[in-house]
């Protein structure tokens, strides 16, 4: 670089002098998904690079195209979190996850009016990889192949972070629990590390009795409000 960086009166205004120029970007840049993508690929400024992608398939096209071509862990059907290796081994059917059904996995009661009507939708953190299509314990996901758009105009395989939900107030929910993870309920925490995912649940304080072990998929419950049935986002009964 040449030039030189000069500070104006009282060092309050930065300016440039010379010939080239440069960026002080300090923060990741922010698409809108039909900015980046036609339904099939990303556009050549953004398929090699990391991603975070946030919000679920009914609202990120990116995000439903890795829904329906195999490239979650954690899969959104309707309302519901799908995830291949949880079965019910005496019918051999998915078990699908609803509130009640990951709350079961956090052995942790929580009344219902502490869980606000606005955040009762199940929030997802995961990193992408291919899954192999079988269920129950034979499920399996390929790590090396976590970018669907990796072999494209010369990239590599490319980080890929999903952050949505069942809905907005899931996708809100786990927002917040990876931006503040000083929120984490403290016994579920652990389930937040030496994972690809986490399901999150978003609730009020309460105090809890002391928590058996989770069952077989990780849940994290993460505080969006001080006060029953009060969060930051949407308002009435």
């Amino acid at each position: 670089m040449t030039g030189t960086i000069s500070w104006g009166t009282g060092g309050a205004d930065q300016y440039y002098e010379g010939e080239d120029v440069f960026s002080f970007i300090k923060t990741p840049l922010a698409y809108i998904d039909t900015q980046v993508f036609d339904g099939t690929t990303l556009s050549d400024d953004v398929i090699d690079k990391d991603l975070i992608l946030v919000g679920g398939p009914h609202v990120n096209s990116v995000v439903d195209y890795l829904n329906d071509t195999g490239y979650l862990y954690l899969y959104y059907v309707v309302d519901r979190l799908f995830y291949p290796a949880d079965v019910d081994p005496t019918t051999g059917e998915p078990n699908y996850y609803d509130l009640a059904y990951a709350l079961g996995l956090t052995g942790m009661p929580w009344p219902e009016e502490n869980i606000p009507k606005y955040t009762t939708g199940l929030g997802a953190i995961q990193f992408t990889a291919h899954w192999d299509g079988d269920l129950g314990p034979a499920a399996s996901w390929d790590v090396d192949d976590s970018d669907p758009w990796g072999t494209e105009v010369g990239s590599v395989e490319n980080w890929i972070l999903v952050v949505a939900g069942t809905d907005r107030f899931g996708t809100y929910a786990a927002s917040v629990a990876l931006a503040d993870p000083t929120k984490l309920i403290y016994e579920t925490a652990p389930n937040f590390c030496n994972t690809s995912f986490v399901i999150v649940i978003g609730v009020t304080p309460y105090a809890v009795a002391p928590p058996v072990v989770p069952g077989v998929a990780p849940v994290v419950m993460v505080l969006v409000g001080t006060s029953p049935g009060v969060t930051p986002i949407g308002v009435g009964p």
